[in-house]
């Protein structure tokens, strides 16, 4: 379906196939391959449909684009914050190690 929406539109296409254990196999593939020249987003989950949708808007929306900067900011904070608790972590286990505490 997604390549006979974006081979007839102009605008930009986002897939987002319903993965079940049973067809994921043909979906999934059917949803990649697409032929030289077709391009479409593809995404995984509703939720990376809506923040596909919302970074196109975004170019011509400064509160929309405001948002998204927000949850990018917020999303690396925590990323930043979880590399830093395993470190900590890591350091007192081999602190542990050293002293033969186990």
């Amino acid at each position: 379906m997604a390549t006979y929406s974006t081979i007839t539109v102009i605008i930009q296409v986002i897939n987002c196939p319903p993965l079940t254990e049973s067809d994921i196999q043909l979906d999934l593939w059917s949803s990649l391959r697409m032929p030289t020249g077709i391009g479409c987003t593809t995404v995984f989950g509703a939720e990376e449909a809506a923040l596909a949708a919302a970074k196109i808007l975004a170019l011509h929306d400064y509160m929309i684009y405001g948002r998204i900067l927000c949850q990018q900011l917020s999303n690396f904070n925590k990323i930043i914050n979880a590399e830093r608790t395993i470190e900590k972590e890591t350091e007192r286990n081999g602190e542990k190690r050293q002293n033969g505490i186990h």
